[in-house]
Parts: C-alpha cells; sequence; structure tokens
C-alpha cells in the first residue's frame, strides 16, 4: 500500500481526532485528518494506487467492482475543491474516505468508503470513525437532515448498515436507494458511535501525509 513519493510534494493534512478499538483481541489505532483543496494530486494518486480485485482476491468479482465504483465515487467527490473529505488512517496505510457538503439546512453525504491496508485486510471500525465524524459534524452544523444515496443489491448489504445508524429508506431507483436521517437521530447515533469507537479529538495540527500513499 506505500509507495515513495518521488515528486517531493509535500503532502500536508490536519489531524483532527483518533479512534481506538479492540476486536476479536485485534487492537486497531486510527487517525482522522481533515484534507483540503491543496490535497487533489494526494487523492488523484490514492485513486490511482488502489485496486480493489487486486488487493480482494477472496471476495466476489462483482462485490469488488461495486467495492472499487464506490470508492473512485467518492474520491472524485472529494476532488471538488468546496467539498470537504477526510481520510482515515492506520498503520500509517489509508483504511477510509469521506466526502460530504453542507447545501442550506442539508448535509449531504457524497459517499464514504473503506480501503483495504494490505491483500485481504481491513481496519476494523474504519468506516465507524468516518461516521462518526460525520455526525460530529453534523451536531456542530446542526442540519436539519443527512442524506445519502446507497447502492442496492450489493454483497455489502448497505442499506441495512446505514439504518443501524438512524437512516431512514426513502425512494428506491434503478441502482441507488435515497436514505434520510432526521435531525432527531444525529446526537444520538454521535454518542453511540463516539463510545463504539473511543472517538478523541485532538488538537489540530498540520501533519505530512505524503508517506501514507
Amino acid at each position: 500500500m506505500q509507495i515513495s513519493n518521488s515528486n517531493n510534494l509535500n503532502f500536508q493534512a490536519r489531524k483532527i481526532a483518533l479512534t481506538r478499538n479492540v476486536f476479536n483481541g485485534v487492537k486497531t489505532h486510527i487517525d482522522l485528518y481533515e484534507l483540503s483543496s491543496k490535497d487533489t494530486k494526494f487523492l488523484e494518486k490514492l485513486r490511482d494506487k488502489i485496486n480493489i480485485p487486486e488487493l480482494m482476491p477472496d471476495l466476489a468479482k462483482p462485490d469488488a467492482k461495486s467495492w472499487q465504483d464506490v470508492l473512485n465515487f467518492t474520491i472524485n467527490a472529494a476532488l471538488d475543491k468546496s467539498i470537504k473529505k477526510y481520510l482515515a488512517v492506520s498503520n500509517q496505510k489509508p483504511c477510509g474516505i469521506m466526502a460530504l457538503q453542507k447545501e442550506g439546512r442539508t448535509m449531504n453525504l457524497l459517499g464514504i468508503s473503506s480501503i483495504p491496508i494490505g491483500v485481504n485486510q481491513k481496519a476494523n471500525y474504519a468506516a465507524t470513525t468516518l461516521f462518526c465524524q460525520l455526525f460530529q459534524n453534523a451536531k456542530n452544523s446542526k442540519p436539519n437532515r443527512i442524506v445519502l444515496e446507497a447502492v442496492r443489491n450489493s454483497g455489502f448489504d448497505l442499506v441495512s448498515r446505514y439504518k443501524e445508524k438512524g437512516f431512514f429508506p426513502g425512494e428506491t431507483g434503478e441502482r441507488y436507494i435515497s436514505m434520510k436521517c432526521p435531525k432527531r437521530q444525529i446526537i444520538p447515533q454521535f454518542k453511540k458511535l463516539q463510545a463504539a469507537t473511543n472517538y478523541t479529538p485532538v488538537k489540530t495540527k498540520e501533519v505530512e501525509i505524503d508517506s501514507f500513499i
């Protein structure tokens, strides 16, 4: 997963939080970074580097393709300089990414995806850490709702996972289903995820992230 950055572009991001978890005896440490509009090249390198079918050979091909599509969509959304974007990192390797945008009283989760950290390896709680950050943002900015589009009929059963996080299904399309988390669910969901992940904000500091890719 890690390659040298021969271009010496000196990518930087703001470290904003961390999580600590133990699952089935495995300890996982995740650092959470907020990326900026200056990180376009970093995101492009990340998108070009991650090949889900190669990293997850035990996964069914349709599911690997679906994961790759969601990851690429999320990174492409994050390339927009006006979009808020967050990178989860475990053991100096990207393990998840999220892109979101607030429009009026609505927060739009444009994309969220975990990232393998090795062959057939994922960081536990990577997506949960990012969802905790989503609700932290919503807790502070106070939207009336959070909305997202979930992929239907994938092997990951995303709709059920989002329901567990307070989202209710709405209009159903051919490939996607619209889901909404109402305002009343934001703080309870944040508290639940904060407890599950041991989410802890840290004093913001700029960190070089060149080595992550």
